[in-house]
């Protein structure tokens, strides 16, 4: 099973992605965290997973969280959407994909 993480602080995608059928063939789980440490929860029961982080301005602290992902939890694959000025933050984080 797939499991998917859409993640913006303080705001959710649930109504939104819920819409959505991402695949009919392949069995997902959907989460939507508002506040970041509920990531952690997710990630402690299900170490593979894809996170889709949103965040228009890339500040300091989104920084420091894409990092520590990086560091904590290598299987997590983080594709980050923000505005095109933040493309070689993106790639300095190493992120799997950016938008």
């Amino acid at each position: 099973m797939d499991h998917i993480i859409f993640f913006k602080d303080n705001q959710s995608f649930k109504d939104t992605i819920d819409k959505i059928i991402l695949s009919y063939s392949r069995p997902y789980t959907t989460y939507f965290p508002i506040q970041f440490q509920q990531i952690a929860k997710v990630v402690e029961k299900v170490p593979d997973l894809l996170l889709f982080y949103f965040s228009e301005n890339l500040s300091d602290p989104d920084r420091g969280r894409l990092r520590n992902l990086e560091i904590d939890f290598p299987r997590i694959k983080v594709c980050l959407f923000s505005s095109e000025i933040y493309a070689m933050d993106a790639w300095r984080l190493n992120v799997f994909h950016f938008d």
